[in-house]
């Protein structure tokens, strides 16, 4: 037996966002967007280990595929397009440490200088 198609009368058309409401994104110190982590940008580690450290990005690497199935090439990038890109940071005191921009927005042990 066929099924009936369903008829929806409770539609509501919203109307269409503009540019300059499709660009807006909240400015958060915290979870704060790919956009804001660059080289030179300083982050503060409030975690428990290393409390009030300051990091500064010395570079970003994006990986992307090849066309050879299972192989990727690395890239250094100017800001964060990925979650998986690689940050890599040096602190105050010169030491070093990678890690991805994934753990650095949402591990909430991180924040915008």
């Amino acid at each position: 037996m066929r099924r009936q198609a369903r008829r929806n009368t409770n539609v509501v058309n919203f109307p269409a966002k503009t540019p300059e409401q499709q660009k807006m994104y909240v400015d958060d110190d915290t979870f704060f967007a790919k956009t804001k982590v660059r080289e030179g940008t300083r982050f503060v580690n409030v975690g428990m280990r290393g409390q009030g450290e300051r990091w500064t990005v010395t570079r970003v690497v994006s990986h992307r595929t090849t066309s050879v199935p299972g192989q990727f090439r690395s890239e250094t990038v100017e800001e964060v397009r990925y979650l998986t890109d690689l940050v890599e940071m040096r602190s105050d005191d010169g030491r070093k440490r990678k890690t991805t921009f994934s753990h650095l927005r949402y591990s909430s042990t991180w924040r915008l200088a």
